[in-house]
């Protein structure tokens, strides 16, 4: 509420603040607390870095005019001693806290799987690697430690870089070769600075290209899992977002972090801030569209908290001749994508043709299926058909009784029904499946998933299967009284105007394949 203050407070140990080599600006653990109105409302034990914290102001909407005092300390007045014994009573904790994270943060050389002619040097704050213009050849650097989801970036600061020369970062396998590039290898994925190119599993076609970087920038790798078998490695330059790349690795003790040096006649020298050393993945900002900017409605990361959900409203209506918007969900994506795009690396789809469609999204393919409405009408037309073949061969039992026809034409002719019509019905069948086999076949190699032929077929299974039973429910009545009604102008065609019985059904077969070939 307006006329409200709220503030920030350093409290600092109470046995070391009133020595006198005692330093505000260093690096301790402090009591951070907030108050409201001159009252400590919240606090909790900080390390303070070297050169202390700052005040900082973010003004929004509902708060765009504050004043602040930068002259006067305005701590609360007689709460020393509520922050000392706050300080002593959470000090011991901090401090057991702050030592099982130096143990996490330690790495030994008998961690890192590396080339013999990569010079290493270990810190406390990170790791120098050095390639020197004499070795010939890649040389691999591998941190034993995995990326997990409390753990899943690390940086490099690149120190010396010439542009014949090469670095490679990105995540792989313990089996990893020492002569590799990360993403030149099956698995795996990575990101070179020569060429800028994002490579995964020895492939480049990501919607994006990426960038080169150089002597002076600091690249990362952050690992997203959200699948047992899907993840997303994004690389950041200088802190910002550059490219996205699908790596479908089920194993996630494999994301092991890689680095690969190449120094082509030139020393390279690298900072690696392993995963353990940093205190987590940079939080990339995210701005919400607006009518004047299509540039803004792109969140640059796609794994933003309080981001993960839109919809779109639609002000026309749509049909077979007006097609409806689509609604994607990408990878880090320019607003003209290059046509030699990989649709399966970049895109989720959903494009419904018709208002009553339905559809089946697996993997990244997507299994559109006709209305049922439309596959009622179509089986119901082909089971009227199937039934006017039948009414065909009922009539020759019938001609039988009534013209007495002889037994062994009326065989013959029954047997050349059953066989055209059986014939028309497997052709039918048998296309239909080679075309659903070939293009499952097809979508199966593309996309590097056979478990994706057999989830297809169940799809395409359990929609028949639903297509039939609406189709028994709703047109069985119609089926039979069509059959009755075929049976009965045939049978007075044939008593009544006494036609030859071979006719009859030469007509009627005729009819059946010129409605079902056009059907």
């Amino acid at each position: 509420m307006v006329g409200h203050k709220i503030g920030w407070g350093v409290h600092y140990s109470p046995d070391q603040r009133n020595r006198p080599d005692f330093n505000p600006k260093g690096e301790q653990l402090v009591y951070c607390y907030i108050t409201a109105n001159m009252e400590i409302i919240a606090g909790q034990m900080m390390m303070q870095p070297e050169g202390g914290f700052y005040p900082v102001v973010l003004l929004r909407d509902g708060a765009s005019k504050v004043t602040i005092d930068v002259e006067s300390n305005p701590k609360p007045i007689g709460h020393n001693q509520l922050l000392d014994e706050r300080f002593k009573a959470e000090v011991s904790q901090a401090r057991k806290a702050l030592q099982n994270d130096l143990a996490n943060k330690e790495v030994k050389q008998s961690m890192l799987r590396k080339s013999q002619d990569v010079e290493l040097t270990i810190t406390d704050q990170f790791c120098r690697l050095r390639l020197a213009a004499d070795r010939p050849g890649i040389h691999v650097v591998q941190f034993n430690k995995p990326l997990t989801e409390d753990s899943n970036f690390f940086l490099l600061c690149i120190r010396a870089l010439n542009e014949d020369s090469g670095v490679g970062l990105g995540v792989a396998g313990k089996d990893f070769p020492a002569n590799k590039y990360p993403g030149k290898f099956r698995p795996s994925v990575g990101w070179t600075s020569k060429d800028g190119k994002l490579y995964r599993n020895m492939r480049h076609d990501g919607n994006l290209s990426g960038e080169r970087f150089q002597e002076g920038d600091m690249v990362g790798c952050e690992m997203e899992a959200f699948a047992s078998e899907m993840s997303v490695a994004l690389f950041t330059k200088n802190m910002r977002p550059v490219a996205t790349a699908y790596y479908t690795q089920s194993n996630r003790a494999e994301f092991l972090p890689t680095i690969a040096l190449c120094a082509n006649g030139h020393d390279v020298v690298i900072d690696v801030y392993w995963q353990n050393m940093m205190r987590g993945a940079p939080i990339f900002s995210v701005y919400h569209g607006s009518y004047e900017s299509c540039h803004q409605n792109i969140a640059t990361d796609s794994n933003a908290e309080g981001y993960n959900h839109f919809e779109i409203r639609l002000t026309k209506d749509f049909g077979p001749d007006c097609p409806p918007p689509a609604v994607v969900l990408s990878t880090a994506t320019p607003l003209d994508p290059p046509p030699n795009s990989c649709l399966k690396l970049d895109f989720l789809r959903f494009w419904a043709v018709n208002e009553d469609e339905s559809f089946q999204l697996i993997w990244d393919v997507q299994v559109f299926l006709f209305s049922l409405c439309d596959q009622e009408k179509r089986l119901g037309i082909f089971l009227i058909v199937v039934a006017a073949a039948v009414a065909a061969a009922a009539v020759v039992v019938v001609h039988v009784v009534v013209v007495e026809v002889e037994v062994v034409e009326v065989v013959v002719v029954a047997v050349a029904v059953v066989v055209v019509v059986g014939v028309v019905v497997v052709v039918v069948v048998v296309v239909v499946v080679v075309v659903v086999v070939v293009t499952v076949a097809a979508v199966a190699v593309v996309i590097e998933k056979v478990v994706v032929v057999v989830e297809v077929i169940v799809v395409v299974s359990e929609v028949v299967l639903l297509v039939l039973a609406a189709v028994v429910a709703t047109e069985a009545a119609a089926v039979v009284v069509a059959s009755a009604a075929i049976l009965v102008v045939v049978v007075v065609v044939v008593v009544l105007v006494e036609v030859v019985v071979m006719e009859v059904v030469v007509v009627v077969v005729i009819i059946v394949v010129v409605v079902y070939v056009v059907v």
